[in-house]
């Protein structure tokens, strides 16, 4: 059965993993908080969420455009923002932040016509008159490492 979960909750879950590194990322709505809580894990941690803890996200994903540059595919050239060939995590992040936000400016006429038809889909309407920027949280002593 589904059981909502709260961040500090999730947490305390993963805390039972040992582990040295920890990568997360969290494509959902209000996101951020999951990422800021799992930013304090021991050990290095980067945790990154497509929207901060208020706010929902659009429903296109975050998450696809972000590993397809990490791995040097898709975006990849548009993403190596210091042009060295390779793309790092950073670089990531800001690429797969600026697709998503253009994505909502993109479909916000079809959501609108959505919301025309189907009005009970308020979470469009939300995605259209609010959205925030991802979070990334990376421990100081890793964030070097990871370029």
């Amino acid at each position: 059965a589904f059981e909502p979960i709260d961040s500090t909750d999730f947490k305390k879950i993963v805390e039972k993993i040992k582990a040295e590194d920890y990568v997360f990322v969290t494509d959902t709505c209000y996101s951020g908080a999951i990422a800021k809580e799992l930013s304090k894990l021991e050990g290095n941690v980067l945790s990154i969420s497509s929207t901060d803890a208020e706010h929902v996200t659009y429903c296109k994903s975050f998450i696809v455009p972000f590993w397809k540059v990490l791995r040097n595919s898709e975006g990849a050239r548009e993403a190596d923002k210091n042009k060295n060939g390779d793309v790092d995590i950073r670089e990531a992040f800001d690429y797969a932040s600026r697709k998503h936000r253009e994505d909502i400016k993109l479909d916000k006429k079809e959501s609108e016509k959505i919301l025309k038809e189907h009005p009970d889909m308020e979470h469009l309407k939300k995605v259209c008159e609010e959205s925030a920027d991802a979070q990334f949280y990376c421990s100081k002593n890793w964030v070097n490492e990871l370029k």
